[in-house]
């Protein structure tokens, strides 16, 4: 059972410990973080005025990894960047408990992620991830999760280069189900 809980404040000691594992730290800012780092970065993540939403993962009531979504119109600099449509969100993600990784729920996080949280957003009818090209795992889970590449590009405010991928809205995703 896949949820998502709104990110909160008490939830940054687990985040940073999440982001100084070597397998997020490697392909996520590749840089150490302490607990002021967490708290700077991801305060404004927490339910606010910010464009940005940022959630937990929840993988049988235990906590696995972090995803956020946003809308890429918010960031006109990434957004002329990548040339995307402004109906588009972006999208990232990573599973930061060694025990969940490689088992294949990145896929069904991923696809889950976009059913609930992005798609229902209006106007939203696109979603794009941008894993950095050599990221062959995160490739496969999203192309898993209903993604195609779009491009590759580099951004000025970016230091790797970003394999663009895209996803869209299927037609039954703009159906809202009673009870989720």
């Amino acid at each position: 059972m896949i949820t998502f809980k709104p990110l909160h404040r008490d939830d940054f000691t687990l985040l940073q410990r999440w982001l100084n594992v070597d397998f997020v730290s490697k392909w996520y800012e590749r840089r150490k973080f302490i607990y002021d780092d967490v708290e700077r970065k991801y305060l404004s993540d927490v339910p606010t005025e910010t464009p940005v939403d940022s959630f937990i993962i929840r993988y049988n009531e235990i906590s696995i990894g972090y995803i956020h979504t946003y809308p890429v119109g918010a960031y006109p600099e990434y957004a002329a960047c990548i040339e995307v449509h402004p109906d588009t969100a972006g999208l990232d993600f990573f599973i930061g408990d060694r025990e969940y990784i490689f088992k294949g729920l990145g896929k069904d996080i991923v696809s889950l992620f976009l059913r609930k949280i992005v798609f229902r957003k209006h106007g939203v009818a696109q979603c794009v991830v941008g894993p950095e090209p050599e990221n062959a795992a995160a490739i496969r889970v999203y192309e898993k999760a209903g993604f195609t590449y779009l491009k590759t590009v580099q951004c000025n405010h970016e230091k790797e280069q970003e394999y663009l991928m895209i996803a869209r809205k299927k037609p039954e995703e703009h159906l809202v189900y009673p009870g989720g």
